[in-house]
């Protein structure tokens, strides 16, 4: 049995077949040729726009040049429009769901916030701009609470029961780069500027700190009979001020 296993091994040796016996009696390797596709090919081809039966709106871009988008968007929604050469940058944007048409504009107006470009509406014409350049020459200060639709717009807010250098201290953190453009304490109003979106976030936050805060405080008014009405305030001021440890 030992002569026969060297037998067999010298013949692989000289054979060029190192393979183990058992394997060496095994059927030949094969190959199965894969498709040579890493990438769902059906998805990732899809049109940048798709519309369906209802009108709604499925967006799909990567990395595309904004310029692009624009013009897919406003050609959807067949309006005119002018274009600022200085409105540079790429996007991604993909819808899972369609959208109303109604929203492709709101949808265009943060692609745009992100490559610092901006809408504005003049004379039924769109022109889409740096955001530096959108409100010198541009736009009036309309009231707030005015409903303008999507493109940026500036807006007045005057401020009832608050100061404005107050209500400055509070948006800081929430409004956009240049959102606000004036702050007049004669007046105590502000002049804030943005998209409609933006807008509306804003003064959702004036009107939660605009408040007569004084209607949610208790008042007691206290008769005095034997003792100076100052004397008493005084001594309240003692004992409840800042320096009473309180």
């Amino acid at each position: 049995m030992t002569d026969d296993l060297t037998a067999t091994t010298r013949y692989q040796a000289l054979s060029g077949d190192i393979r183990p016996r058992e394997v060496a009696d095994k059927e030949p390797s094969s190959v199965i040729l894969g498709s040579g596709e890493f990438v769902n090919t059906r998805i990732a081809g899809r049109a940048p726009i798709i519309r369906n039966e209802q009108g709604e709106i499925t967006l799909n871009f990567e990395l595309a040049d904004i310029r692009d988008v624009v013009k897919v968007v406003f050609d959807t929604l067949q309006e005119n429009y002018i274009l600022d050469p200085g409105v540079q940058g790429e996007v991604t944007v993909q819808t899972s769901s369609p959208l109303p048409k109604d929203v492709l504009l709101p949808t265009l107006e943060t692609l745009l916030r992100q490559v610092g470009a901006a809408i504005v509406r003049s004379q039924g014409v769109y022109k889409i701009v740096p955001v530096g350049t959108a409100v010198r020459g541009n736009l009036t200060p309309k009231l707030g609470g005015t409903k303008l639709g999507p493109g940026f717009s500036v807006r007045i807010f005057p401020l009832r029961y608050i100061s404005v250098t107050e209500m400055e201290t509070i948006l800081q953190p929430f409004a956009p780069e240049g959102g606000i453009q004036l702050v007049d304490p004669v007046r105590n109003l502000l002049i804030l500027a943005g998209t409609d979106q933006e807008l509306n976030y804003l003064q959702e936050t004036i009107e939660t700190f605009d408040v007569n805060w004084l209607k949610g405080m208790s008042v007691g008014m206290y008769p005095l009979q034997n003792v100076d009405a100052q004397d008493v305030a005084d001594e309240l001021s003692k004992l409840f001020g800042p320096d009473s440890g309180l």
